[in-house]
């Protein structure tokens, strides 16, 4: 698979990743062990780069590859996720770029 390097130092990645907002029902259902197969299918194809968020099913798509890595003695994939986005206490999206928070 190409490998790409992310901005001018940063690690080199597969040209091809994998958006795990799919983990969350926000496409169809979703079930931990169907998101296990599909991390297996990445390593297999030699995809090593994974995008999530904190957001994506409220930390679901950010568990699932979780428990997937806690199987593991090793972790293939660089993984991407954002941090700023969260709810306020109505529920409306919010941003918050402070360290605490991150």
């Amino acid at each position: 698979m190409k490998q790409v390097q992310l901005g001018q130092i940063g690690p080199k990645v597969c040209a091809l990743g994998y958006g795990a907002m799919s983990f969350t029902n926000f496409y169809g259902p979703s079930t931990e062990e169907g998101s296990h197969a599909i991390l297996d299918a990445c390593v297999d194809l030699g995809i090593d780069h994974i995008d999530t968020s904190n957001v994506y099913g409220m930390g679901r798509s950010e568990s699932f590859i979780g428990s997937w890595l806690a199987k593991r003695s090793d972790n293939p994939f660089k993984i991407a996720t954002k941090v700023g986005i969260t709810r306020d206490a109505e529920g409306n999206r919010a941003f918050r770029n402070d360290l605490e928070h991150m």
